[in-house]
């Protein structure tokens, strides 16, 4: 008997020591990683993550008395809403600088100065109650669970395009962790529009039947730029597939995750723009980017799939790659 109280209490102690080396580093490292594959993680969330799983560990593996472990796991708790706040505050405050950026640039082109003084830039057009419904994660267990946020597809995109033509778009500033947000009226939107559309270095769609996108395509038409525009077939997400974890290495609560089936509306605006002279591609339910020529018909396509695809990232900027080549 004491040698089994003495093998278990070495066990622990060994459990222990290892443990508060060993896993802080796997989370610090499937951090950067989950941010290789699309997440965004800040640096201060992936440097204060360690702080989660080392009392953590104490409560699994330590012999204290309960009473203890009991206050080491309200600790851990806390530290894990702590970690979160972190971290929101991470995207928020990049988001912020994203929204200001977008703004300086239209305001460039707006004041007509010379097309070498501006920098490039990526336009994303969408009916706006597309926002934060283009799921990218598989629906598999995520409300029972509660412990993944979603992951737009506006987001990859624009995480793909930061470096080169940061994307922006018209909307309200702080409303997505995505494109920068250029907040504009109902007076001056379509003016706004009609410079950038004609500015941008490449330019995302996702069609639908709505007034503003058809009078956004059909400017893009006047003006002979399909040729520079990306389309979107957005993925109707099944539950199958793979979770890009996000976070800070800690559970993350979601209080509310949209799916959404758009054949139906798919094959409404295909109608509606066939009449235009735009010819969509028959619906997938994997989603796609493709390009059209300028007579409006499609010539490449790339198919996404991104609930299939554990790196979510790479698939993006391998189908940009592959339909603007």
């Amino acid at each position: 008997m004491n040698w089994q109280l003495l093998y278990m209490s070495g066990f622990s102690h060994w459990m222990l020591s290892w443990g508060l080396i060993v896993v802080p580093l796997l989370f610090i490292v499937s951090c950067l990683w989950s941010n290789r594959l699309g997440a965004h993680i800040g640096p201060w969330s992936i440097i204060l993550s360690p702080l989660f799983y080392i009392p953590l560990m104490f409560v699994m593996f330590s012999n204290y008395h309960w009473a203890i472990r009991v206050l080491i796991g309200l600790l851990t708790a806390f530290i894990m809403i702590c970690l979160n706040l972190i971290q929101d505050g991470e995207d928020e405050e990049l988001q912020k600088t994203r929204d200001k950026n977008a703004v300086v640039l239209k305001n460039k082109y707006l004041s007509l100065i010379s097309e070498d003084e501006a920098a490039g830039f990526s336009l994303y057009l969408r009916p706006f109650d597309s926002t934060d419904i283009l799921q990218s994660q598989s629906a598999s267990g995520v409300d029972s669970r509660g412990g993944y946020l979603t992951l737009d597809m506006e987001s990859l995109i624009e995480r793909s395009m930061s470096k080169k033509f940061p994307l922006i778009a018209l909307g309200k500033p702080g409303e997505m962790i995505g494109a920068g947000r250029i907040l504009t009226s109902e007076a001056n939107w379509k003016d706004e529009i009609d410079i950038l559309i004609k500015n941008a270095e490449l330019i995302f769609i996702l069609p639908s039947d709505h007034p503003g996108t058809l009078h956004e395509i059909q400017l893009i038409k006047d003006y002979q730029l399909l040729a520079k525009c990306i389309w979107i077939m957005p993925e109707s997400v099944s539950e199958m597939g793979y979770h890009a974890f996000i976070g800070t290495g800690v559970p993350r609560f979601v209080s509310k995750i949209q799916y959404t089936d758009f054949s139906g509306l798919w094959d409404k605006t295909q109608k509606e723009l066939k009449t235009k002279g735009v010819i969509l591609p028959d619906y997938n339910s994997k989603g796609m980017f493709y390009k059209l020529d300028e007579s409006g018909h499609l010539i490449k396509t790339a198919e996404l799939a991104l609930s299939k695809k554990f790196n979510k990232l790479g698939a993006i900027k391998n189908a940009i790659e592959k339909v603007n080549s």
